[in-house]
């Protein structure tokens, strides 16, 4: 006889064994079937309704329950993406979406720093530093076309993350390393390139500055008043002498603005610097009874055109260029600033044809000698190191760098560049023309300006032509005829050049001679040849040129 269960133990019964959630879901299927209506056409009633009492239920679906929302998106979305049809339906459907995101998206538009837009005639150099640079960056990415930046960048990351799986060599053009010599010269001319560690942070930094451009050009095509990026580049590119032609091009593809406005922005650049450098001269003739130094060299500057006609043909102008150099401060504190006037100067040049020169200031000392030995230790260890054998350990080995001779201080001076003149230095006339326009950007009077002691760097043939000048014033009373108070020395650029260039010949030998050893040999060997060996237009090159046939000859010894 089978047991008589009652109504509460079949209800306990239920509970302990819950009905299978499929079986629920075709059971409420059925039942909406039963009222004319598909699960489709339910769920599609329930998102449009205006009843109250419906849009109560799904009230929460966009707030506290997004989650569960996204969910339900995500399964719809690969229920769609099962057939092609249903893939191009939401390709079209995201599409459209995408491009209605990025149409909401819009950056600010007014006078930088509210909104992106820079005139020429109001452009500083703030605006073009790096600091500014990446604010406006900053403001056209993360804020104006968020969605727009991130799409780019996300594309190109995920490409990146597909290849890393098939290692490359990277580019050649790509490389960023530096070798000591040129990393120390690029800091003291204040220009900086990153230096990122691993290929994925390179890759990172790369795919952010392009989807940077694109963002700015889609900015700029879309408003020509957000115009930041591209005044940037037109005026960048002036500078590197871009033809109209090819500026034209990259206009049509919004990467940079008319020349036209790159050129009203430098003239107005031009004439904010002109001002400065009046309030600089000022500044510092206050506290100083010498004029800051003055570098000038020539410059040949030729405007070629593709088609002639009259009145439109290629032009050579040859004129001066030149900068301002103000000593740093920590430079100036370790003078005596009193001894470094005109009076001065002149009292010491009278006592030079009696000045003693005697051999023991020629000869090396015990101090030099030590030092020199160092140096010597420091390269045959360089060498030994990168080419032959690593020590073992680096902390008791020959140091790598030279011991270190009466460093003075590397605060950068402050540099400030004069306008270009219509006035070549390579006679005297050019350099009286010069010295005028010296005078009148300096904003001071001529009288004053010949009064203070003006110490100016040039070429041999600058200060030849200088000094043709000065002895064709002279004798004269007017300070500004005599120009006794300028003193004309050749740059240091120009005087390591020279003493390199006298060095380098000395020792390269006579190619034309086959039992010759010079160091034409060396560089022949490293592929170099021997007509190419000595650049007249390349200093850095020709260093380096004679730092491989000094570590070569090294080597040898080694060997």
């Amino acid at each position: 006889m089978e047991p008589i269960y009652s109504s509460q133990q079949a209800i306990s019964t239920l509970a302990e064994e819950p009905i299978p959630e499929h079986v629920r879901i075709i059971d409420i299927c059925e039942y909406i079937n039963t009222h004319a209506l598909s699960p489709k056409k339910f769920f599609l009633a329930l998102m449009k309704s205006t009843d109250d009492r419906l849009v109560n239920r799904r009230s929460k679906w966009p707030s506290s329950g997004l989650d569960s929302t996204m969910e339900l998106l995500k399964e719809l979305v690969k229920l769609v993406k099962k057939t092609k049809e249903g893939s191009k339906q939401w390709n079209n459907l995201i599409f459209r979406e995408a491009v209605d995101i990025v149409d909401h998206q819009k950056t600010d538009s007014g006078y930088w720093p509210k909104g992106l837009f820079q005139s020429s005639t109001t452009v500083t150099t703030e605006f073009l530093n790096n600091q500014t640079t990446q604010k406006y960056n900053h403001r056209l990415t993360r804020n104006g076309m968020p969605f727009l930046y991130g799409l780019v960048n996300g594309v190109l990351l995920s490409s990146f993350k597909n290849k890393m799986k098939a290692p490359e060599e990277e580019p050649e053009e790509l490389n960023t390393n530096l070798d000591d010599n040129d990393a120390e010269g690029l800091h003291m001319e204040a220009i900086g390139y990153k230096q990122l560690p691993s290929s994925q942070l390179r890759a990172r930094d790369r795919f952010d500055r392009i989807a940077t451009l694109v963002c700015g050009m889609v900015a700029f095509a879309r408003n020509r008043r957000h115009n930041g990026m591209q005044l940037r580049n037109a005026i960048q590119l002036v500078a590197c002498g871009v033809t109209d032609r090819v500026n034209q091009y990259l206009m049509y593809h919004g990467l940079v603005c008319g020349q036209r406005t790159a050129m009203t922005s430098l003239k107005h650049l031009s004439i904010k610097g002109e001002s400065r450098l009046k309030a600089w001269f000022a500044a510092h003739r206050q506290s100083y009874r010498f004029s800051p130094i003055i570098c000038i060299d020539n410059l040949d500057i030729e405007e070629r055109v593709h088609t002639h006609a009259v009145g439109n043909r290629t032009r050579t102008f040859h004129g001066t260029w030149g900068y301002i150099q103000f000593p740093s401060q920590d430079l100036l504190d370790s003078l005596d600033v009193s001894e470094i006037t005109l009076e001065k100067f002149n009292e010491a040049m009278r006592k030079v044809p009696t000045f003693p020169i005697q051999p023991r200031m020629l000869m090396p000392n015990q101090e030099s000698k030590s030092v020199y030995k160092d140096v010597w230790k420091s390269q045959i260890a360089r060498v030994m190191s990168e080419y032959v054998a690593t020590p073992r350990n680096s902390t008791t080995a020959i140091s790598l760098n030279p011991p270190v001779v009466e460093q003075i201080s590397r605060t950068p001076p402050e540099i400030e560049m004069l306008k270009l003149m219509d006035a070549s230095e390579n006679s005297a006339e050019g350099i009286g023309q010069v010295l005028d326009s010296l005078c009148e950007q300096s904003g001071i009077d001529p009288e004053d300006f010949c009064t203070d002691l003006l110490l100016m760097d040039g070429d041999l043939a600058t200060c030849r032509n200088f000094n043709s000048l000065r002895s064709l014033r002279t004798p004269s009373k007017y300070p500004q005829h005599s120009l006794h108070n300028t003193v004309f020395q050749l740059g240091a650029s120009h005087t390591l050049w020279n003493i390199a260039s006298c060095i380098f010949k000395t020792h390269f030998g006579d190619p034309e001679d086959s039992s010759d050893t010079g160091a034409w040999r060396i560089l022949h060997s490293l592929g170099v040849p021997h007509n190419k060996a000595m650049p007249k237009n390349d200093y850095s090159l020709q260093i380096k040129y004679i730092e491989k046939v000094h570590e070569a000859t090294i080597l040898a010894g080694l060997k």
